[in-house]
């Protein structure tokens, strides 16, 4: 990342990480490290006395530069998240492959924007018109997301517009998304598994032979829908393009949970001979925001549940004529028939439909749509819950038990 290994710059030092052996767990945090990648295991939290890690302090210690660090000040954020705090520096830090356990909606996109741009900045003048990131999503809607965020980068500092970037996602054209990163000449790319898959099957000589990171966001929701062979084939092809060998290449794999399918998927697509792992979630925190007020309503019979969510929107729209809120149902059928319904019971009340059957490019318009409404109801299955981010929902009304747990936090 064109950073010194050995440790920060400035006066906060960074501390020794400690080193466990294969088969070893961590302790304090029970996580066990099993296979032999997971040597060098940092316990970011215990850091915490450092003192508070601000985007200025970055700017001052040399670890982001300042046509970055202006960027990201004008987008208007008070301070750096905590899951920022302990994730920027040790990154930027370091030349390892990293793991970062982080929760969704606690500002981690940042946590890996950051750390690549300030890449792209320090090798700014190798291999201009290639691609030297990539980013992985689960789903076409976070992609999309990712790339808004990219965009909004770029927009508050026009220096930083000469690293273009390109959405690769299914549910659009193929030749128009091929055709602008002949034009852009992309140093970012943000995809999906399968329309990376292909594009690179066609034009990996063209575009993706000096990448110099990959990052994954929200592995274990990839490895849940079933991309674990595909990131494998993935990380296989860029190794073996990549001009300046395999281990050039440095990953950033960040997720909610840690449990063994992402410990296999971290051995089985990074290169480097060490992996730091950044906690960021202590181990006494509860799975769910303490500051979101949760109910449980149980009902006798399943009719219940589709008449009181109406009663209960009825009932705060009478006190809120703005009122904005999210209903997950469990079902594409489910969510079509919920909002027929709602539409005629409230005509003057803007309800949108929102699941994995709608084409992309509608999707797409409907997040933007709700992102910008003052007032209105989003009916969505789970494709809507991990990494969205919404602005000023005041409540989020569920049917029905999500099929896991994670599902239920990401929702809330």
């Amino acid at each position: 990342s064109g950073r010194n290994s050995g440790g920060y710059k400035g006066k906060n030092n960074f501390r020794s990480p400690q080193r466990r052996n294969e088969g070893e767990g961590d302790e304090e945090g029970g996580l066990p490290f099993k296979k032999s990648k997971f040597t060098k295991v940092v316990r970011v939290p215990e850091n915490e006395a450092d003192g508070e890690i601000t985007l200025a302090s970055l700017k001052d210690e040399g670890i982001i530069d300042n046509m970055l660090y202006k960027s990201i000040d004008r987008m208007g954020f008070p301070a750096l998240t905590p899951v920022q705090q302990k994730t920027i520096k040790p990154i930027l830090a370091t030349t390892n492959d990293v793991i970062a356990r982080a929760k969704t909606g606690t500002g981690k996109t940042l946590a890996f924007l950051i750390p690549m741009f300030e890449h792209l900045l320090a090798n700014r003048t190798d291999s201009q018109y290639m691609v030297k990131c990539v980013v992985v999503a689960p789903t076409r809607d976070l992609a999309l997301q990712i790339d808004s965020e990219i965009q909004k980068i770029h927009k508050n500092n026009y220096g930083l517009q000469k690293f273009k970037s390109v959405c690769l996602i299914g549910g659009t054209n193929f030749d128009s998304s091929i055709k602008k990163m002949f034009k852009e000449r992309p140093n970012i790319i943000v995809a999906t598994p399968g329309r990376l898959q292909d594009v690179m099957s066609k034009f990996s000589d063209k575009f993706f032979k000096f990448v110099d990171f990959k990052i994954l966001d929200e592995a274990d929701r990839l490895l849940e829908i079933g991309f674990k062979q595909d990131l494998e084939n993935i990380s296989s092809q860029l190794n073996s393009i990549n001009e300046k060998g395999p281990e050039h290449i440095r990953t950033l794999l960040f997720s909610a949970t840690l449990d063994d399918r992402v410990q296999e998927l971290a051995n089985d697509i990074m290169n480097r001979e060490e992996c730091l792992f950044l906690d960021t979630v202590d181990k006494n925190e509860p799975e769910a925001h303490e500051k979101i007020d949760q109910h449980l309503v149980i009902s006798e019979k399943f009719a219940h549940n589709l008449y009181a969510p109406i009663e209960e929107i009825k009932s705060q729209l009478a006190e809120n004529e703005n009122l904005k809120a999210i209903l997950f149902v469990p079902t594409v059928k489910f969510a079509k028939f919920f909002c027929r319904s709602l539409e005629q019971i409230l005509p003057d009340f803007p309800i949108l439909e929102f699941h994995g059957k709608i084409e992309q490019r509608r999707r797409t318009r409907i997040v933007q749509e709700f992102k910008r409404a003052k007032r209105g109801l989003l009916v969505s299955t789970d494709v809507g819950a991990r990494g969205m981010d919404f602005p000023n929902i005041d409540e989020v009304f569920q049917i029905g038990v999500p099929s896991e747990l994670a599902n239920y936090i990401h929702r809330i």
